[in-house]
């Protein structure tokens, strides 16, 4: 293989861990959905390449990006855009954990052609398109780059809800 994904995981998601939620009002302890869920979880967790676990805090980097990033460099101009940058990332974390989630349960299902097509309309059709809009042709700058990714992360965690929920999953033949 021309990569692996324990390489690139590592970089995103500090010691492998992805942080999650389950709506308790959605999925009340004891259901038979939160069951599922959680099977489904510690099967990942005993085989995945990342370890879903409970989130524990996870809002810091919204309430303190200046001051991590200022762990890493000293020029107040990169320690503010930085800090910018984490806040607006923040807003995106529910999208991108639905995509994660939703879009693994369908390639999973074998629906990996609606995955794909999710995917690719969303990175090429609305984030590429959208930055180029934002930057060459608008002037704004890397916060509004931000903006799009996460702006772009969270249609794509709703698109793979929807194609979940719509379930023409189930009819695929594997």
């Amino acid at each position: 293989m021309g990569f692996t994904l324990a390489d690139r995981v590592g970089g995103r998601w500090p010691n492998r861990r992805v942080p999650f939620e389950v709506n308790r009002e959605a999925f009340p302890d004891g259901s038979a959905a939160r069951t599922a869920i959680t099977n489904a979880i510690n099967a990942w967790n005993a085989t995945g390449v990342v370890t879903l676990s409970p989130r524990q805090g996870e809002v810091a980097f919204l309430l303190f990006g200046p001051q991590m990033a200022g762990l890493l460099t000293a020029d107040p101009r990169t320690v503010a855009l930085a800090g910018r940058c984490l806040f607006i990332t923040g807003f995106a974390q529910v999208g991108f954990a639905a995509s994660i989630v939703f879009g693994g349960a369908l390639r999973g299902a074998g629906d990996t052609v609606a995955v794909m097509a999710i995917n690719l309309a969303s990175t090429i059709g609305l984030r590429l398109v959208a930055v180029l809009l934002v930057t060459l042709w608008l002037g704004y700058g890397l916060a509004a780059v931000w903006v799009v990714l996460s702006a772009e992360l969270t249609v794509r965690g709703v698109l793979m809800y929807l194609r979940f929920a719509q379930g023409g999953w189930k009819h695929v033949k594997v």
